[in-house]
């Protein structure tokens, strides 16, 4: 159930130098991370133009011998930013795209969901509504255990596949 694209992100958060030390938990965390990084960037608007300083950055870490966990970090730095306008970084982030191969665009599938799960889900929302905090938690951990993931957002809840 993992985006192959989470591998990679795990292998460039290696030096080519170092064994990488697989484990799943290492996955889940690359997973994680790369939805997160998809997340901010889909959220950014139109694309003006990229920010040359933080390219040159990029661009030297690579020139570094490969140097790909900090190039990461240097995604990671400009994603974060909060001087950069939205437009710039979505432009920057989009050339590194380009270069780290993550597909940063590429937006999560709808999750289907069974007639009971769509119950639970609606049952969930009223306890919350009714501040019935212990029964919508019990109501989180039954659709966690049948793989699912419920984010509270400020437009309601989203229903993701747990990784």
């Amino acid at each position: 159930g993992f985006d192959p694209l989470a591998f990679r992100y795990l292998c460039l958060g290696t030096h080519y130098r170092t064994k990488l030390n697989f484990t799943w938990e290492g996955l889940t965390a690359a997973s994680n991370s790369l939805r997160k990084l998809r997340d901010i960037f889909q959220q950014l608007p139109e694309s003006e133009e990229p920010l040359d300083s933080e390219l040159e950055k990029f661009c030297a870490t690579l020139a570094d011998d490969l140097n790909t966990p900090q190039a990461l970090a240097v995604v990671w730095e400009v994603a974060k930013n909060e001087n950069i306008s939205e437009g710039v970084k979505a432009a920057t982030l989009a050339r590194f795209d380009e270069t780290l191969g993550l597909d940063l665009s590429k937006k999560e599938t709808a999750v289907e969901l069974s007639s009971e799960q769509k119950r639970l889900i609606n049952e969930r929302a009223q306890a919350r509504a009714e501040k019935k905090w212990q029964r919508s938690d019990e109501i989180r951990e039954v659709l966690a255990k049948q793989g699912l993931e419920v984010e509270d957002t400020s437009e309601g809840q989203v229903v993701k596949k747990r990784i």
